[in-house]
């Protein structure tokens, strides 16, 4: 899932928002993984979330 190491925090919804706000406020991109995602070890699964993803993201295009 992630192609380097990183950090992984845990927040309430609450204290996401405000990470998220610091970070756009600092013109940086903000990832969100949610606990769903970590869960499974269900290929069937796994894809089945997916296919919610990518109705969230439709129409974005990835990171050059």
């Amino acid at each position: 899932m992630f192609p380097q190491l990183g950090p992984v925090y845990a927040a309430t919804g609450d204290e996401l928002r405000r990470a998220y706000e610091r970070a756009i406020s600092r013109g940086l991109e903000f990832a969100v993984f949610t606990g769903e995602m970590f869960t499974t070890g269900n290929d069937g699964a796994n894809r089945a979330e997916r296919k919610v993803a990518d109705k969230v993201v439709k129409g974005l295009k990835f990171h050059p």
